[in-house]
Order: C-alpha cells, then structure tokens, then sequence
C-alpha cells in the first residue's frame, strides 16, 4: 500500500522570527519607487515652492552667507591691490561654495550670486535627501517633504555653514546613487563623493562610516549586528575620551537634545519650539505607529534604525567643539543633527501617514515659514539702517559692529557688518581669514582683517582694547534711543557691545 502523501502547509513567520541569530538575515532588494503622481510638474512645481524663501526678501538672512558675501570681495581686493600680511591659499576642501560666488558675482554682481548659489544648495539637500530616502524605502517620502523644507531651512541653513550644507546635499545623492551597492552603482557615485569632499570634508567623513555600515550589516547575523553596534558606539566614547585629553576641546550635555533633529527648526527666539514640539510630535507618532505594524524586533533591527542610531550618538557623544590636531572645528553636534534628523525620516518614512499626521506637518510647516517671514523682514530693516550708517565712514575704513542680541538662539547680528562692508570697507573682526580653515588667511598682522583668532573673538564680542596700530578704527553701536550710529575709536579705547531685542514677542 502506498504511503499517503501529505501536503505542506506554508507557516508565515513573524518579523521576530526572521532574525535567527545562527543565520545572516536576508536583506530585500528595495521594491520599485511609488509611480511619481504628477510627473515632472511635481518637482517643478516643489522646487519653485522651495525657492520661495531665497527670493521673498531684500536679502536673504543666514549668518555666515554674510561672511561668505564679504570674503569674496575681500579676496578679490587683496588681489587687486596685494595688500601684505593677507594670502590666498590652495586647499582641497571648505571651498566650493566660495568658488560657486566668486564665478557668479564675477558674471551677475554679488546680489544675484548669493540668491543663485543658495538656491543651488537647498535645492541639492533637499532633493538629495528625498532621493536617499526613496532609495532606503522604497517609496517616495512625499508626505515628509513638509518636514524636509523645514530642515532644508533649519538652523544649519541660517547659521550659514553652506559649504557643509552643500557638501551633505552632494553626500545624499552619492549615497542615493550607490545604493543598493555593486562596482557600477559606486563608480556612478564616486564623482560626487569628490564634489562633496571639495564642499566640506565632514559630511563625507560621516558618509564613509555609515556606508561601511550598510555594507557590511546584511553579512551579519541579528547578534552579529547589536555587537558591531555596540563595537561603534564605543569607539565614539573612546574617540570622545582621547580628543578631551589630547586637544582643548568642548562637549555639553545639551548635545543629548540634539539626537532627533528636531532642534533645526529652533533658529531666532523661543517662538520656534512651537515647531520643534510640532515636528517632534509627529515624528514621535510615526515611530510609535511603526512598532505597533512592524513590530519593535523588525523596527530596531532595521539598517535605517541602526543609521540613526550610530548618527544620533556621534551627536551625543563626539565633543561640538575641537582646537587641536592642525585644525579648528566648531558646532559639530548642531551641524550633524541635521543628517540625524534625515536618518530619523528614513526610519519613519515607511509608515504612511493618516490625515491628522500630514496636515499637521503641513500645519508646522507653514508656521515654521511664516516666522521666518516675519524675522527676516525684522532683520532686513535693521540692516538697512546699518548699511546706511557704514555708508558714512570714509571708504576703505576698518569698521567693527557692537550690537548684539542675547535673546536670539542663533546670532544673526555677529555678521551683518561683513556683508554692509562690502565694496566699501574692511570688516576688521571678520574672523575665516584667522581661523586658518578658509582660502583667505592672515598671515601676519594686516590693515584689513585681524591676525588671530583671539583678536577676532574679543572684536565681535566687545572686549578688545584698541592698539595704536587698529587706529583709525570704526565702531557700530547704538545709543540711548537705539539708534545707530558709528563712532571712531583710539588707541586704548575699548570696544562696547550693547544688546538689543531684535525681534519683538509674538503675542
């Protein structure tokens, strides 16, 4: 008699079970991207969206922009008139975006150049995050696209750092481009890896540690990957441990807050923690929906998780700031929360939203905007004044700003007086000329810049004693009414800086 056969019953495993310990988890290829809806009227018309805050004002209000502005014409007149103690030097990275405004302002004049150069920097970060999360998910991330045109805008974009915005938007596309891996993907990306490295060498420093990461992850098993984890969170703590005592560097416990990301949308005053909670809500929402439909084992043990994850403790643990080594670097953890919080989307962006989580990022979006609005027309009425003030001193003067506002979050007077200076006098405190991390140096003591670091400091601060050999210098301030007005110092003299509320409370 023969043996009856018996039919196999296919048991679907939970994600829990998908994860044995004793086998390498198998990594799926990443399903085909949603079909675009729109087509290409959907990227014009987000791009045109996008550019919008570039071009609603006189000027566009970023922090360092100002600096970048003014050192562009200041390396033009050294050349032009060889001004000694001030070089111009060859270097291989924290460059482009002053190269991206020399050749632009050369052609169109400086107005028109910013607003280009900054334009092509958002529009490279903005859409090469998008195009690393579509390649990560799968899908596109269209319903976080409000939450990227907020971090596109954040506190790294008005700080100013645009050679590391850039440098990060170029790093996105590389790695968007090289994913899922193969020689021909990695060739393709190369290219962009060396523009990136041109743009700020951070972001690529950081690329490089997590693709080794997504490299090697899917060879390992579950336990394999927790291990490798732990093995890189350490090597932080020791890295942390060894610039602490080998080099005069910063670490602030604030730097725990900055894990999510989420604080790139505080940029002036208080105001914009209404945003951060906003965007913070959502995205803690989005999480916990995640773990409720994948499962808190699929969640954690996911290659994006793991992303966020490493990125998140190098904020947390790498010091913010390090002099030492031949090199100065500052606000590291405040730049790189930016790519923590882009990792944190890729983490969230499988999930699809329900209405109340879309329009309310769309609600936190527009009232992210609208504050900038507001604040930079603010802001671009004083410097009106100012440029009225500094059009007063005699040309080519060496002229120094001491108005300050210790409300403000991010500090968007420090560089006003750079960008009023321009085709008209030397900004004497401008400090990328000390630093030595710029194409412009001082290399000795100069008519048109300060020497050192230190020098520089005190000038923007309000604490330098004036040496016969500043004179003769201008100081912008304000007086009982708070009006400008410039005023000449002398030697022995001592710089003041006077605080006012630059932007008036909401309510």
């Amino acid at each position: 008699m023969k043996p009856r056969k018996t039919k196999r019953i296919a048991v679907a495993r939970l994600p829990s079970e998908t994860l044995p310990s004793e086998t390498p988890p198998r990594e799926t290829r990443p399903v085909p991207p949603d079909p675009p809806r729109g087509g290409i009227a959907f990227y014009a018309i987000a791009s045109v969206l996008l550019l919008v805050p570039c071009f609603w004002q006189s000027r566009i209000q970023a922090g360092d922009l100002s600096s970048h502005v003014y050192n562009t014409w200041l390396t033009r007149e050294v050349v032009a008139r060889q001004i000694p103690g001030v070089a111009i030097v060859r270097q291989s990275t924290n460059v482009l975006f002053d190269w991206l405004l020399a050749v632009l302002s050369a052609k169109w004049g400086m107005d028109i150049a910013q607003r280009v150069a900054v334009s092509l920097a958002v529009l490279v970060f903005f859409w090469g995050a998008y195009a690393w999360l579509t390649a990560v998910t799968g899908r596109q991330p269209r319903d976080l696209a409000p939450a990227l045109a907020v971090l596109a805008f954040g506190w790294v974009f008005h700080a100013g750092f645009f050679n590391f915005y850039l440098s990060l938007g170029l790093c996105f596309w590389a790695m968007a481009v090289a994913w899922p891996g193969g020689r021909r993907r990695l060739a393709a990306a190369a290219p962009l890896v060396i523009v990136a490295w041109i743009a700020h060498n951070l972001p690529v420093a950081w690329m490089a540690a997590i693709a080794s990461y997504t490299a090697l992850a899917p060879r390992l098993t579950s336990r394999q990957r927790s291990a490798a984890l732990g093995a890189l969170i350490t090597a932080l703590l020791a890295i942390h441990a060894i610039v602490r005592n080998s080099s005069f560097a910063t670490w602030d416990s604030r730097q725990l807050l900055l894990t999510t990301g989420t604080d790139q949308a505080w940029i002036f005053d208080d105001k914009y923690l209404s945003v951060v909670a906003g965007l913070s809500i959502v995205f803690a929402a989005l999480f916990l929906t995640a773990l409720w439909k994948t499962g808190w084992r699929a969640v954690t043990a996911s290659i994006p998780f793991h992303l966020w994850v490493l990125t998140a403790a190098g904020v947390a643990i790498v010091p913010t700031s390090i002099d030492g080594y031949g090199l100065y670097v500052a606000y590291i953890a405040d730049r790189m929360s930016l790519p923590a919080a882009v990792c944190l989307c890729a983490v969230l962006a499988s999930v699809r939203m329900n209405v109340i989580e879309r329009y309310g990022l769309v609600a936190v979006m527009l009232a992210f905007f609208g504050f900038l609005y507001r604040d930079g027309r603010i802001l671009n009425e004083f410097e009106d004044q100012l440029q009225a003030v500094v059009a007063q001193v005699p040309e080519r003067s060496r002229v120094i700003s001491a108005i300050g506002d210790t409300d403000l979050h991010l500090n968007a007077m420090v560089h006003m007086i750079d960008r009023a200076c321009v085709g008209r006098c030397y900004s004497y405190a401008n400090y990328e000329a000390s630093t030595g991390n710029f194409r412009l140096r001082a290399v000795s003591e100069n008519p048109v810049v300060a020497a050192t670091y230190a020098q520089s400091w005190l000038l923007q601060n309000g604490r330098y004693k004036v040496q016969p050999r500043d004179v003769p210098l201008y100081e912008v301030n304000v007086n009982q009414s708070n009006q400008i007005i410039v005023r000449s110092l002398q030697a022995g003299e001592r710089t003041n800086l006077r605080n006012l509320k630059m932007l008036p409370d909401l309510f």
